[in-house]
Parts: C-alpha cells; structure tokens; sequence
C-alpha cells in the first residue's frame, strides 16, 4: 500500500494510515474465520443439542439489535471510537479466557458467549464508519480495504480446521484468545496512525436532519428490512453448514476448504466492486445479489455432499456476500451522510445482523430439527425472494440527493 493523503486511490494505492486498518480487518474477521465454522462444533463437543445451539447462536445475534446503537451513541457523545473499540476487543478476550472453566451446561456457556456478542458489538460498526469516513467521496474504493479481512478469514478457516481436526476442538478456544489478543495490540496501532477525526468521531458533518427523520424515509426502511431479510436467509449456513457436513462423513479440512472457496470468490469480488459501484446503482445490485441468494439457498437444500453442487454454491458468495456487503456500505453511506454515519452503521449492523441474524439462527435451526436440510434452505430461500421483493419496489424520493451516484434513475 502506497499513496499520500486520507483517501483511498481507485486505481488501488491507498496511503500509510489505511495500512493499520486493512490489518485490523485482517485479524477481526480472521476471528471470525476461526469461530464461524466451527463453534457450533465446539458447543456441541460441550454438551449441546442442535437446537440449543441454534438458540444460543440466535440469542447472541439479538443482542446486536440493542448494542450497537449503544455503542455508536456513546461513541458519539464520548469522541472515542477506538477506545471503545479497545475495550470490545478486551473484553472479548476476557471471556475466551474465561470460557473453558464453566460447566459443560446450556445456561453458563450462553451467558459467557451472550456476553462476548454484546462487547464484541462494539467494535465493527465503528470501525466501519472510521473507514468510510477515511475514504469519503471515493468510499466505493471500500472493497479493497475490506478484501484483507476475508484474506484473514481463509487463512483462519483453513488454519483452524486443520488445526483442531489433529489435536481437537477444544483448542479452538485458545486460537480465538490469541488471535484476539493480536487484535488488542493492532488497536494501538490504529490509534496511533494519521486519521484524524475518524477515529475519534469528532468534527464530522454537523447535523442538518435528525437521526429519526433519515430512518423514517420509506427506501431507508425498505432497506434495513430487506437488510434483515437478507441476513436471516444466511442462518442454516452460518449454523449449521459445518455439522450437516461432519454428518454426512465429509472431513473438516475438506469442510473448511469449502469454506474458504467462498471467501476467495469474496475477496476477487471485493476487487472488482468499484468498477461495477462506478457503473450500477448499488440498489439494483443489492436486488441482484437477493436473486443469486435465492439459487444459492436452493443449491444447498439439494446439495447433500455433492461436492460439484457444493462449489457452485459456495461461488455464489462472491455475489450473496461480497458484491451485497460493498454495494450496502455505499447505501448506508448515502442515507446517513456526515455525523449520521456511526449511528446508521450500527443502525444497519443491528437491523441486519443483529435482528435478521438472530431470526434465521432461530427459526433455522428449529426448521432443520424438524424438517432437515432442504426445508431450512427452502424457507430461506423464501425470505431472501421477500427481501429482493421489498427492496426493488421503495426508491429513494429525497430531492437533494435524487443524482446521487448510488441511487441513479
């Protein structure tokens, strides 16, 4: 990375303060590549049934339905974003330490892992918001700092597969504390690089609207139901995709290698998402990407251990993820302009993966008990056709901002 000033070239230079957030990203979501995959195995090797972890999985990602707002508002008032960010991380590393030492029972793991989901709410949304702050009118250039979180996520994915199949999954633990604990030192070198009033939330855009007014807009309302729709349509992935396989006598390396096809069709998407956000409204991307999730979810209710359907599926994240989650950052950046934007980042997070997330880890996880496979695939599929539906009929009708390049006509 190479470059001057605090934005972020379009032919892909960026300048030195962003490299401490490409690694961030990096280790953030290489926590993440760690435990998505497989601490539904890890519940299970303590004791818990399906549905217990389909409910302990869903209560934590209702949790992001409150605490980023508290977070984001306390981020505002303070001025401290990465301080905040600081402590998430912390705490978070508190209850992986922490975690090994109760009892293998529902109650004690849910309340130590309902915890860590409140603390670690803390810290993506505002650093979201310092990176699109940072890259300001060139913030369709975004995929290219978030493409190194997914780098990180593979490079989990793959380690930590491979890693617990030969020792076990009760070391999943300590890989989580020590990548969070090299996510506590990379804070300080966040804190410590050149941008300014991005990290500390001050002196952005003062306030011209209300918070309330921008939620109330009905393509904003539009686009945090279908945001939660989309999110919920993910639940019998995130929850189940690992242990359906196991199940199916599939090896988890195999199972992780899996995995990680999706994130690199991820990360090629995330390079190339300037160029189509340049050319095509991200509203009608978002819809596109809503489509290609309905043929995913449906491939994978049929799929069983056909590993060719597998990798067709697994291709279509490039799209149900990565060209959704760039193309989203552009609206949420569009609707809640200047000292709006750490609020409506959490607004977002807790909309979508908090509430949409914890309504697919649910219900899936009950549909699956009761009806397998290809009926939880089905009803998600369902709910993304839905969001696809409600997205494409509400367009965004404020006059200052009709031209703007995310909401073309």
């Amino acid at each position: 990375m190479a470059g001057n000033g605090g934005d972020l070239s379009v032919n892909g230079a960026s300048p030195p303060s962003l490299m401490p957030l490409a690694a961030f990203y990096a280790l953030f979501f290489a926590v993440a590549g760690a435990l998505m995959p497989y601490l539904p195995v890890y519940l299970q090797y303590r004791g818990l049934s399906l549905a217990e972890i389909g409910l302990v999985l869903g209560l934590g990602m209702l949790l992001k339905v409150l605490a980023p707002h508290l977070w984001a508002v306390l981020a505002e008032r303070s001025g401290q974003r990465m301080r905040l960010v600081r402590l998430g991380v912390l705490a978070g590393l508190l209850v992986f330490i922490l975690l090994p030492l109760v009892p293998d029972a529902f109650w004690p793991l849910a309340a130590l892992l309902l915890a860590y989901q409140f603390v670690w709410n803390a810290v993506l949304p505002q650093l979201e918001a310092v990176t699109l702050n940072i890259l300001g009118a060139k913030a369709a250039a975004y995929g290219r700092i978030r493409l190194w979180g997914s780098i990180g996520f593979v490079i989990a994915v793959l380690g930590t597969g491979v890693f617990t199949e030969q020792v076990g999954i009760e070391w999943l633990v300590p890989v989580v504390g020590v990548l969070m604990l090299a996510l506590f030192v990379q804070c300080a070198t966040i804190a410590e690089a050149r941008t300014g009033n991005a990290i500390s939330g001050a002196g952005e855009a003062s306030r011209t609207t209300r918070f309330r007014v921008l939620v109330a807009q009905p393509a904003v309302i539009a686009f945090l139901v279908s945001a939660a729709l989309m999110q919920a349509s993910h639940g019998p992935y995130y929850v189940f995709f690992t242990l359906h396989l196991e199940s199916l006598g599939m090896l988890r390396t195999h199972v992780a290698l899996l995995w990680i096809l999706g994130v690199l069709a991820e990360i090629v998407m995330f390079a190339v998402a300037p160029r189509l956000l340049s050319s095509v409204s991200a509203r009608r991307l978002l819809v596109l990407c809503m489509l290609v999730a309905v043929v995913r979810w449906l491939l994978m209710g049929i799929a069983g251990d056909n590993v060719a359907l597998l990798v067709v599926a697994q291709l279509c994240h490039a799209v149900t993820f990565g060209l959704y989650h760039a193309a989203s950052m552009q609206l949420v950046r569009f609707y809640f302009p200047g000292a709006h934007l750490g609020r409506g980042q959490a607004m977002y997070a807790s909309i979508g993966f908090g509430l949409g997330g914890a309504l697919g880890s649910t219900s899936g996880g009950f549909i699956w008990t009761h009806g397998g496979p290809l009926a939880a695939y089905s009803a998600a599929a369902g709910m993304v056709a839905l969001a696809a539906v409600v997205l494409a009929c509400v367009r965004y009708r404020g006059a200052a901002l009709e031209h703007a390049p995310t909401e073309r006509r």
